[in-house]
């Protein structure tokens, strides 16, 4: 069965510039609307489950075998099933986002800034959204600024 990846290898990947096709099985407007971006240029690929369901061979013919796949929906179950079509059709090294792009819309990734001795400053880049958080730690205690709603990432960070 296909595996799993998580938005923090996501990132990764996307920063790294790996040679991988991003497939977002998603309806066409939902991935207009919101889609997977990065610093650079990605592979980024539209084709609904909804097709896959119907002609999923005329699909799976119109995807270039070479390549190595990471499938990505809303909220991980479309992708999982698309994932399964490719690789019962012989495509190597197929995988699918766990949470979808719910999860790729949450997740926030540390940065450490340059700060003088004493300090620590963190920057939380949220990619799915565009935008940062920061961390300010002194003595042991760290101010919050610019929160994203997973308060849950912070606290653990602390």
């Amino acid at each position: 069965m296909a595996g799993s990846f998580t938005s923090e290898e996501l990132f990764q990947w996307i920063e790294e510039g790996r040679d991988y096709v991003y497939l977002d099985v998603r309806g066409e407007e939902d991935h207009a609307r919101f889609s997977i971006e990065g610093p650079s240029d990605i592979a980024l690929v539209n084709v609904p489950y909804f097709d896959f369901m119907e002609d999923p061979v005329g699909c799976v013919e119109a995807l270039d075998p070479e390549a190595t796949y990471r499938t990505i929906c809303a909220k991980q179950g479309s992708a999982m099933f698309v994932a399964e079509i490719l690789e019962e059709a012989g495509f190597d090294d197929v995988r699918w986002l766990e949470g979808g792009m719910i999860g790729w819309g949450q997740v926030l990734i540390p940065k450490r800034i340059p700060t003088p001795a004493g300090y620590e400053l963190w920057q939380f880049n949220r990619p799915g959204k565009a935008s940062c958080s920061y961390g300010l730690v002194h003595d042991g205690q760290m101010m919050v600024f610019d929160a994203s709603r997973n308060i849950d990432f912070y606290t653990t960070f602390a």
